[in-house]
């Protein structure tokens, strides 16, 4: 038995998933192969997260000016604000955790990113 690991990096994700299927279909061929992955990530993460972190707050901001005004008061400033977990999932998938998710299966994610904002409310 030969066990080798390889890792490969590359923006060409849907080649690299063409690849894994032929790998698999070797076993057919009766070359057996044990094949882990691919794994596939969010590239630039962290740039994905801010911009997602600027529209939650902003849309948070609007949704509070819209409670407030229907309430008969006006949205006073910012008390609080807290990021939640980041949850990057499989397209229409419900599942959450409080721990946050990370869905390496498939290429096509959904992100997710929660805040809560605190406001001062008055007349």
């Amino acid at each position: 038995m030969v066990s080798r690991s390889l890792r490969i990096n590359t923006a060409k994700v849907l080649e690299l998933a063409e690849l894994s299927r032929k790998l698999y279909d070797l076993n057919a061929k009766g070359i057996r192969l044990t094949l882990n992955g691919p794994d596939f990530f969010v590239s630039g993460l962290e740039e994905v997260k801010i911009d997602l972190m600027q529209r939650a707050t902003g849309n948070g901001r609007e949704r509070a000016e819209i409670m407030a005004k229907s309430s008969g008061e006006k949205l006073g400033s910012l008390v609080s604000a807290r990021q939640g977990v980041i949850q990057i999932t499989k397209p229409n998938s419900t599942r959450t955790s409080s721990y946050g998710i990370y869905d390496t299966e498939t290429i096509e994610k959904v992100v997710k990113l929660v805040v809560t904002l605190e406001f001062k409310i008055g007349k």
